[in-house]
């Protein structure tokens, strides 16, 4: 059993040694030929040879070449210069890197993998968890193995008919399985509405896989695999003269970026290999692009915008303050995502937010509105909202605003027939004769300097003198009448022993005669 042990021993650093030449030759081969990409041990390039090929597929993807459908679609005015789907107008859209361990299933993680974004852009949802069952795909088409590999043209047309289930309904095994084994109430089942190759059946131009990305997001596609492949640690991917031909590997579309001439995949190896699953790879480059495939999920893309208030009323007090902030919500009702830009018609309404992006969880949208220079009354302004992809853009929202001054400030007395005056006080019409007249209206109404003499605080009134007299107070009826038009004057007179009815103005008090 000793003998087994240091047998195993000694293969493990026969390898190890062999791994340890292999890279060091790859790394002395991009030194001198001058690449721009890092070569280090991953996950694979750890394993024997022959394990490592097990990952691949032994021909490119199969094409039916008299009924594949061939898109032809008309290239645009002009492209960004770089694209990258893991940050696509600020948000992530792929899903997480997987490990198809020693299968040749690659085929179905480059379907699965594309199809997964594209449901996610779709669907306006970043943060969308889905996790599709490339098992699937092994276990129930006719034309997909471990052992010889697939066609992502052929996954697409099996989902375009029968529709994809979730991991959780059929697991990966990394084995080619039984399609019995699939769950029979699956939470999900996703369904294509096309599938077809992008501009040619062989290697797609530069122009139709930009355009691709763009009009469709991240799509299946294709590449040689060469020996030194396998110890690709980050930079951008070009095969090394002494680098052997292994197989077909098939992976995903995510973007690229002129200024390192390259395109951005993803790939199927685990986060360990390349940049955290994912490689850069030198445009024409081992025959990438090779079978590159375009899906359509469900319909044409229709974004549009939309708001959680289809108004926004505010009151504004000049009196307290002259602004009033407001906020909103703007989100998308549609498919895909898109960019949007705010602008405000007049002055005196403004947004904090004039740019962003609509995506199906809403975005916050905050302003105010700066009444200084408004006067008492309404108004109604406009917000306006546009994106070049939202169908219904420009989305206009009316702002209306009610502005006061507060309250108008008390100038004087006020008479009503609540008072208590009214208890204690006669009103005649002084060219009537001494006739009682009972207004209706008191807006005419003089208060004259006998009344504010007699209730200032500074008189004094004798109780018993008023008591004494209390017989000859007359207390105003409920039925007022109305009043004529000549002009009322209120007098109290008191009468204080004599006098010729007016105010005795050597004395302290009032000397009053009561008027009869």
């Amino acid at each position: 059993m000793r003998g087994v042990y240091l047998i195993f021993a000694f293969l493990i650093l026969i390898d190890n040694l062999y791994a340890n030449d292999e890279l060091n030759s790859i790394r002395d081969a991009i030194k001198r030929e001058g690449l721009n990409w890092v070569a280090g041990e991953t996950d694979i390039f750890r394993l024997p040879l022959e394990e490592r090929r097990r990952y691949l597929m032994k021909e490119p993807p199969r094409v039916d070449f008299e009924s594949t459908k061939v898109l032809k679609i008309k290239p645009l005015a002009q492209y960004p210069s770089r694209l990258d789907y893991r940050d696509y107008l600020g948000y992530n859209w792929m899903t997480p890197v997987k490990d198809q361990g020693s299968c040749g299933s690659c085929w179905a993680f480059s379907t699965i993998g594309s199809l997964e974004a594209i449901i996610k852009l779709y669907k306006s949802d970043p943060y969308m968890d889905l996790d599709l069952s490339e098992q699937e795909l092994i276990s129930c088409t006719v034309l997909g193995s471990c052992s010889y590999g697939g066609s992502q043209l052929f996954a697409g047309y099996y989902i375009k008919s029968n529709g994809i289930t979730d991991e959780e309904c059929f697991p990966y095994i990394a084995q080619e399985g039984d399609c019995k084994n699939r769950c029979q109430n699956p939470k999900v089942r996703e369904y294509i509405k096309d599938t077809g190759m992008l501009g040619t059946l062989s290697i797609a131009s530069e122009e139709d896989i930009k355009t691709g990305l763009i009009k469709y997001g991240p799509i299946p596609t294709s590449m040689e695999v060469y020996s030194d492949f396998y110890a690709y640690k980050g930079g951008v991917y070009q095969r090394t003269s002494s680098g052997t031909y292994q197989g077909w590997h098939a992976i995903v579309f995510v973007g690229w970026d002129d200024s390192k001439d390259a395109w951005l995949c993803k790939n199927s190896w685990g986060e360990n290999f390349g940049e955290n699953g994912y490689f850069w790879i030198k445009k024409g480059d081992s025959k990438i692009g090779w079978g590159t495939e375009y899906i359509i999920y469900r319909d044409d893309l229709k974004p549009r915008l939309c708001s959680d208030q289809p108004e926004i009323d505010l009151k504004i007090d000049l009196s307290k303050s002259t602004r009033e902030d407001f906020e909103f919500e703007l989100f998308n009702c549609g498919s895909w995502v898109f960019e949007w830009s705010g602008s405000t018609v007049d002055a005196y309404v403004q947004i904090l937010d004039r740019s962003g992006v609509a995506i199906k969880n809403p975005s916050k949208v905050r302003g105010y509105v700066e009444a200084s220079t408004l006067s008492s009354g309404t108004y109604t302004s406009y917000i306006n909202i546009k994106a070049d992809a939202a169908e219904n853009s420009p989305l206009m929202i009316p702002v209306r605003i009610t502005v006061t001054k507060g309250a108008v400030e008390d100038g004087g007395y006020d008479i009503t027939p609540s008072d208590a005056v009214y208890d204690v006080v006669d009103i005649y019409d002084a060219g009537t004769g001494g006739e009682e007249v009972y207004p209706d209206s008191y807006s005419d109404i003089t208060i004259s300097e006998d009344y504010k003499d007699v209730f200032s605080p500074e008189e004094t009134l004798d109780a018993g003198l008023v008591d004494s007299q209390s017989e000859d107070i007359q207390r105003m009826p409920e039925d007022t009448g109305s009043l004529n038009d000549a002009t009322l004057d209120i007098k109290i007179a008191i009468d204080k022993g004599g006098g010729e009815g007016k105010r005795d103005e050597d004395s302290g008090g009032c000397g009053c005669t009561l008027i009869e």
